[in-house]
């Protein structure tokens, strides 16, 4: 039998191919080029249409600016575990294809899908407040506490609009502020202001308020010109001691309350913090 002479350097690498384990956990497989594990998905099916007598493409072209936004207007719908009915959608055996019926069709589906946003975001909205926001109802307020069990006023908001935390006047400062109260939803921020006059001034009123923003609270309802507000109700009295010895105040909890002539006359402004999701 001739022998076979192998080098160290050789017999080093057959061995550690004989006890390379190529084993990758559930759902993942071995990629020889990368030499690590790797996840394989499967693509969807795409389909490319082409049509007859379109030398230009812009048949083409309509059809798929169409076809995007149909798709966006029926994500739309299962985001809000719904199917979207086959009224818009291009029927081929019915309907020749042309640039015409795309942009028409497609005019149709971007106003479907601008009523219909609007329309579920007041769900969502809704949704967000009774699921996130009412349940902390009758929860102890104490006094620099922001959840799950306890909440000043600030701290509720960090608590379910998940925010770092802040006093009310820094959230103030970060949310995207308005003052127009027709333009009020449910689920939206509202900042009061006990003492508009007293504001800080270093030369005329230096002893005045560096934190402007006292209070804030969430529109829990709007029903024409009726509000209705959530808010952490307490002060400095409403401590974590008190409520261990029993004797934290009625007032010294999360209510809901209509937003009366009183909290109008003390609201600062109404706000959303830029990319929230309800």
């Amino acid at each position: 039998m001739k022998k076979i002479i192998i080098t160290e350097s050789q017999f080093k690498r057959m061995r550690e191919n004989v006890l390379l384990e190529r084993v990758c956990p559930q759902g993942l497989s071995y990629d020889e080029k990368i030499s690590g594990c790797v996840k394989v998905e499967e693509l969807p099916e795409v389909t490319i249409l082409g049509f007859k007598n379109d030398p230009t493409g812009e048949i083409a072209e309509a059809y798929k600016q169409y076809q995007e936004n149909y798709f966006k207007l029926e994500q739309l719908y299962k985001l809000n575990d719904l199917t979207l009915d086959g009224a818009l959608k291009w029927d081929s055996e019915k309907d020749r294809a042309s640039v015409e019926i795309f942009k028409n069709l497609n005019e149709k589906v971007k106003k479907k899908y601008k009523e219909e946003y609007d329309k579920f975001e007041t769900v969502r909205r809704k949704r967000f407040v009774d699921e996130e926001v009412r349940p902390m109802i009758d929860k102890p307020y104490v006094w620099g506490k922001a959840g799950p069990e306890f909440f000043d006023c600030s701290g509720l908001i960090c608590a379910v609009f998940e925010q770092g935390r802040d006093t009310a006047d820094g959230y103030f400062n970060t949310a995207d502020i308005f003052t127009d109260i027709s333009k009020v939803k449910v689920g939206d921020i509202v900042f009061f202001d006990y003492d508009p006059d007293n504001v800080y001034d270093e030369i005329n009123n230096p002893d005045g308020d560096k934190k402007p923003i006292d209070h804030v609270g969430i529109i829990s309802q709007v029903e024409g010109k009726r509000i209705k507000i959530i808010h952490a109700s307490g002060d400095q009295n409403c401590t974590y001691e008190s409520f261990k010895e029993g004797k934290l105040p009625n007032k010294c909890k999360v209510k809901e309350v209509n937003y009366g002539p009183y909290w109008k006359r003390n609201t600062k402004g109404f706000g959303r913090f830029v990319g929230f999701e309800y």
